[in-house]
């Protein structure tokens, strides 16, 4: 596939060249430099406030890795901020908010699992039908796949990026039984339980994609080779996107505490509990680990009964065999 632009994919309205000037863009990237660095320094207090140990360097190597990755721009961080960025609230977009995402907004109503699985003509019906969190996460989820097109070492970071599509795929029926946390939050957590990695390996050398390919078929923990090889924790890479894509503080702070031990995330708060949640389920039912998911989680999660379990527990299930579908957005 060749190169794109970074700001520019095949998903998007020839007109979004006008979307930002050049000092606009070196301003946004400013903002995300500064906004990384609180991003660090949160997630390093919330460690220390826990007990948990802070990992300076992999803190200050991912804000580095996430600050020249550039996830999203700028006019996709503003959807995702608008609709995403107050914890517990999910605000509703409007079509004239989706300029320049037409092609890939009008691609979700297609989606038998996101839209109707039909084809409609205008981003105003998919607005109508489609939940404004699904939009948001599918943009950011959309930007970054296409960031990552322009990298090398696909051969390594595309089976990780295909497995973090299938954990979003599982993030969203996650997510649609707590209405207040809702299925684009829930996207976005299965998402990053992989993303790290990918942007990871797609940023480093070729040396360390192939060590990492071998250590990982080797039956490597995930955690330990990035460790070892790139001085940093896939999770923090994770955090560090979430916080770039305007996806709000909460969900920088959820992921972030997953490396944490079970008696120290107890006192996170509400909403970071449900980020957390969130990707614990996905993870835990991704590897088929269900029975090991903490009663708190799946009610945080809305998942009361044995019976909404097992009916989830079954549709990943099916998703583990079958794949996710969802190539279309990246």
């Amino acid at each position: 596939m060749p190169n794109k632009s970074p700001d520019h994919s095949e998903a998007e309205d020839k007109d979004t060249s006008t979307v930002a000037t050049t000092a606009p863009v070196d301003g946004f990237a400013r903002q995300i430099a500064s906004g990384l660095e609180e991003t660090e320094d949160e997630i390093r207090n919330l460690a220390r406030s826990l007990g948990s140990s802070s990992q300076d360097e992999s803190l200050r190597r991912a804000k580095d890795i996430v600050t020249q990755f550039q996830p999203v721009p700028q006019f996709i961080w503003r959807i995702s901020s608008y609709t995403l960025g107050r914890a517990g609230r999910i605000n509703k977009l409007s079509d004239g908010n989706l300029f320049g995402l037409k092609k890939i907004v009008l691609a979700i109503a297609k989606d038998r699992i996101l839209g109707k699985g039909a084809t409609v003509l205008t981003t105003r019906a998919v607005v109508d039908t489609v939940p404004s969190d699904v939009i948001a996460a599918v943009a950011v989820l959309h930007a970054l796949g296409r960031r990552l097109q322009t990298r090398e070492y696909h051969a390594v970071w595309g089976p990780i990026l295909d497995d973090a599509l299938l954990r979003a795929e599982i993030g969203y029926f996650v997510g649609t039984m707590c209405e207040e946390f809702g299925p684009g939050r829930g996207m976005l957590a299965g998402f990053a339980g992989r993303i790290g990695l990918a942007v990871l390996i797609a940023t480093g050398s070729a040396d360390q994609a192939q060590a990492a390919i071998t250590l990982l078929a080797g039956g490597r923990r995930i955690e330990e080779v990035a460790l070892d090889l790139y001085g940093c924790e896939p999770l923090h890479i994770s955090s560090m996107i979430l916080s770039a894509a305007g996806c709000g503080k909460e969900s920088v702070l959820g992921v972030a505490a997953f490396t944490m031990t079970s008696r120290q995330q107890v006192n996170l708060e509400p909403e970071q509990q449900r980020w957390l949640s969130a990707l614990t389920v996905t993870e835990r039912v991704r590897g088929g680990e269900h029975d090991s998911v903490d009663e708190s989680a799946w009610k945080r999660m809305g998942y009361e009964s044995p019976e909404e379990r097992a009916e989830l527990i079954e549709i990943v299930g099916t998703l583990r065999r079958r794949g996710h579908g969802w190539n279309w957005m990246i």
